[in-house]
């Protein structure tokens, strides 16, 4: 059994200091943009999500949605009062000795960010 946000739960608050928001590269699947734990426990503003969304579209990559998710080092953050997201980067068996990563999918998560980075987050 796999024990979640050990060391994001551990983290130096002194670094987190003038954190502004939280990306958080680590789910499984394809182009999901997660910004709450089950509906229930948002991480962010809705409109972080959307920026995230938008930067896919302007990638060329219409299908980042914001999607449902589950535990993650984001909500941690978020309980830090840090807004977060949780992006797919395409683990499949997570937190097994299967584990993979389908790297097309990491690729295209690092594309998002980057136009996220270049052209909307200031």
């Amino acid at each position: 059994m796999a024990v979640i946000s050990v060391g994001s739960r551990n983290i130096d608050q002194d670094f987190l200091e003038d954190v502004a928001g939280a990306i958080v590269i680590d789910r499984r699947g394809e182009r999901d943009i997660i910004t709450s734990f089950a509906n229930l426990y948002p991480f962010c503003p809705v409109e972080f999500g959307q920026l995230l969304e938008k930067a896919g579209q302007m990638a060329g990559m219409n299908d980042w949605k914001i999607t449902l998710g589950g535990l993650s080092d984001a909500k941690v953050f978020a309980e830090f009062g840090i807004p977060s997201v949780n992006l797919s980067v395409g683990y499949l068996h997570e937190h097994t000795d299967s584990e993979i990563v389908n790297y097309k999918a990491t690729y295209e998560t690092y594309q998002l960010v980057m136009v996220a980075f270049h052209h909307l987050i200031h």
